[in-house]
């Protein structure tokens, strides 16, 4: 009897996703715990950079964790999106991303020259009841709002894309895979309330089909930091353009 092709690489994926559930949950209610206390005023003044941290470190033990449970079920790390990929698939999935990134560096340029699109746009930000937890308040934060973007751009999808859906689909069809990866991966911004879970729900659905049409994850990992970068280069130019930045940040 082999110990691990018998009793390891079997179940390996399967206790990884299972562990992936458990942290998610353990940080949504992490997460609803913070947002309380917001409310309360029970925060202390640095807790977006403090909680900034926090979230890049879960992150990326979310990815380990996958990461590992896969390796140790025997695959190969290409079946979960981690290829460059061939054909018009593929091509077709930068294509699109490349034309999503196109109209989103329009749409900030036009943040950087009309003052009243600015001025419309950050009173969004500012009133977005979604971004409470998020929206950085001071130049060093958005310094590490940008890591953490990079963090979840790579990390959110390895994980909820590439990792979840590939270890679904081996008992679920994969649009009900995909279905089921995309609802965890929503509920993990339940912080945000509906306002902000819808708005996830349609990012959503436009990752998972370009990983879905291409197979692979790399398009979706640039679209994805792409879209938390100019997020975070949206921030500090609010900070710059109402100069409500903390001077010693």
């Amino acid at each position: 009897m082999n110990l691990f092709t018998d009793l390891v690489q079997p179940y390996a994926a399967a206790a990884g996703a299972m562990l992936v559930v458990a942290m998610s949950v353990l940080i949504m209610v992490q997460d609803s715990g913070a947002r309380k206390r917001q409310a309360e005023g029970r925060l202390a003044g640095n807790w977006r950079h403090d909680n900034f941290i926090l979230t890049i470190r879960q992150l990326w033990l979310l990815a380990a964790i996958a990461l590992l449970a896969w390796a140790l079920s025997g695959n190969s790390f290409a079946d979960m999106g981690l290829t460059l990929g061939s054909g018009w698939r593929v091509v077709a999935s930068w294509i699109i991303v490349a034309l999503i990134v196109a109209y989103m560096t329009f749409d900030f340029m036009r943040l950087v020259f009309s003052r009243q699109y600015r001025e419309q746009a950050f009173d969004q930000f500012e009133k977005a009841p979604d971004l409470d937890l998020v929206r950085p308040r001071t130049y060093r934060e958005c310094r590490t709002f940008q890591w953490a973007a990079i963090t979840a751009g790579i990390t959110e999808e390895i994980v909820y894309r590439g990792f979840m859906i590939t270890v679904l689909a081996a008992v679920l069809p994969e649009w009900a895979a995909a279905l089921a990866a995309g609802a965890l991966f929503v509920a993990l911004h339940a912080y945000q309330g509906w306002l902000g879970m819808l708005k996830i729900a349609g990012i959503t659905l436009v990752f998972t089909g370009l990983y879905l049409l291409g197979g692979s994850l790399l398009p979706v990992i640039v679209l994805h930091i792409f879209v938390d970068m100019l997020a975070g280069g949206a921030f500090a130019l609010m900070l710059n353009s109402r100069g409500t930045a903390q001077a010693a940040a």
